[in-house]
């Protein structure tokens, strides 16, 4: 029998790339104020609160439309707080779909990037209730950006990725990702608005990536003793372009490690109209968008702000050549995209340098607030018989058994020395001395105790 002397925070890790690095460094603080924490596979950690007694915190990856799920959690004395990786989306979160409403009504807290998405949400649904939940912190996912963290990249980017390459950044994971049908059987529960908004996204994208194409086909041929490294989407199909720039010798195509990795090892970043731009902006790296070649067609305006953006792919040619040159823009340009920068982030991106600690310090006030007497218990498991033999058997089986083929491709494996490292690394950032306890509890999902 399992006894627990105090509440648990669950993290689940939906894309490994994306958020691996910095839910541990959510979990590593919240271990710091004594407060043990299950992180991993989302549908295990749902499954586990639903099933199981569980007192604590559980920071949901945005709502699923299923608020008897979310009031079954509240009423076992579980609060629930919900952060988006998709954030910078406007909308953020389905607020004008009721059962996604009601949902995000029984979170403790909707976390925010900025205040320009809060805005956006008040003016699309004014109710009250769901007002009061919103509470801008910024993403903790961009604070590893800044240079501070430029050493812990270093030491995870994988070794066959090397150094010293233009790296082109993709994002057109609606056409260069799986298909329309793949999409829905990996995300049943989808809110009309977000279905309305993946279908928009696919029709742009299929007319935006010709021409982005074309300009990256130019410019791979005017740097031909260059290294370029292409790094799609995690969403993205790898193959799909290799079949497009495969022939070309000076082109390496890859999703190894994720984007802060490769990031810290370029000499500058291309992208379209992506959120790395920002990412290699914080990281210092001079940025351009190639986005001018589809204008009409892109979906995350506000990413230009952090680089060039050349009107041709002469133009772009002759930024790059630049860049290589010097290593970064003349002052003019580099002053010019500070002030766009400062512009988009004032608005929709605050607290770069700190949105970790005041997420762990709101989730810490509220925990205590709830937990001021707590009582050990013990683990009650209202699985049947057979349910248990089958979560059982589960361990045993393939990491991707049952995923549906489009919720694959961002799961990749970890493992207990993948996250030592990790805690290690930003411990010594931080110059901090902690050890753990780690202990596997089924595929890709860990105990982890401050000691």
């Amino acid at each position: 029998m399992t006894i627990i002397k105090k509440p648990l925070f669950f993290l689940p890790v939906e894309s490994t790339p994306r958020e691996l690095d910095y839910k541990l460094n959510i979990a590593r603080k919240l271990c710091r104020h004594g407060i043990d924490v299950i992180i991993g596979n989302p549908p295990f950690i749902r499954d586990e609160l639903h099933y199981k007694n569980f007192k604590g915190g559980f920071l949901e990856k945005g709502m699923n439309p299923l608020p008897s799920y979310y009031k079954s959690l509240k009423e076992k004395n579980i609060i629930v707080y919900c952060l988006s990786d998709e954030g910078a989306a406007h909308p953020a979160f389905s607020v004008t779909y009721e059962p996604a409403v009601e949902s995000l009504k029984l979170a403790e807290k909707v976390f925010l990037w900025g205040e320009f998405q809060r805005k956006d949400l008040i003016a699309r649904n004014s109710n009250p209730d769901l007002i009061s939940r919103y509470q801008v912190i910024g993403y903790p996912g961009l604070e590893l950006s800044l240079p501070k963290y430029k050493d812990y990249h270093n030491c995870l980017r994988p070794p066959s990725i090397g150094k010293d390459y233009i790296l082109i950044n993709t994002n057109f994971g609606s056409i260069n990702g799986h298909s329309m049908e793949e999409v829905l059987k990996a995300c049943p529960s989808m809110s009309p608005e977000t279905l309305a908004m993946v279908k928009t996204s696919y029709e742009n994208e299929k007319k935006g990536f010709a021409l982005f194409r074309d300009w990256l086909d130019y410019i791979i041929q005017n740097f031909p003793t260059e290294h370029f490294l292409l790094r799609p989407h995690p969403v993205e199909k790898k193959e799909n372009y290799a079949a497009y720039f495969g022939k070309y010798k000076n082109v390496t195509i890859s999703q190894a490690g994720n984007a802060n990795h490769i990031i810290a090892g370029a000499k500058l970043v291309i992208h379209n109209d992506c959120t790395t731009a920002l990412q290699s902006y914080l990281a210092g790296m001079p940025v351009i968008s190639l986005a001018k070649s589809n204008i009409d067609y892109i979906h995350a305006g506000w990413a230009l702000a952090f680089g060039a953006q050349p009107d041709s792919k002469e133009q772009a040619v002759d930024l790059i050549s630049h860049v290589l040159r010097l290593g970064h823009f003349n002052d003019s340009m580099k002053s010019s995209i500070n002030q766009q920068a400062a512009e988009i982030t004032s608005q929709m991106f605050c607290n770069l340098d700190h949105s970790t600690e005041t997420l762990v310090e709101t989730i810490l006030s509220s925990m205590r607030n709830q937990f001021t007497a707590f009582a050990p218990y013990a683990v009650k498991d209202s699985r049947t018989l057979l349910q248990k033999f089958k979560a059982f058997l589960r361990k045993f089986f393939p990491l991707h058994y049952k995923v549906p083929i489009a919720g694959r491709v961002a799961l990749s494996p970890f493992n207990k020395t993948d996250i030592h490292q990790r805690l290690k690394l930003l411990n010594k950032i931080d110059g901090i001395r902690q050890s753990y306890k780690i202990k596997k509890l089924y595929p890709n999902t860990y105990f982890i105790a401050g000691k």
